[in-house]
């Protein structure tokens, strides 16, 4: 938890929040996002979840070439 006693209108508590799915068939995932604490916090997380598992079942393919090489993302070669 990161808390901010100074913070405009009062201090400020919030929770992080990181999920991690790896369902077995080859496809991973993970969401971090920060919140503020409250009652609602599990709620958005839930429905953030869910929303994560229906994409991958509704989804009939995915890409074959590897997207994370294509944009410049991925392992640094050493010099």
């Amino acid at each position: 938890m990161w808390a901010q006693a100074d913070a405009k209108g009062g201090p400020i508590d919030e929770v992080n929040w990181t999920s991690f799915a790896m369902p077995g068939d080859g496809m991973a995932w993970f969401v971090s996002f920060a919140g503020k604490r409250g009652d609602e916090e599990r709620e958005v997380f839930n429905q953030l979840d869910s929303a994560l598992w229906q994409a991958k079942r509704e989804t009939a393919s995915w890409p074959i070439r590897n997207l994370f090489t294509a944009m410049g993302v991925g392992p640094v070669e050493a010099k």
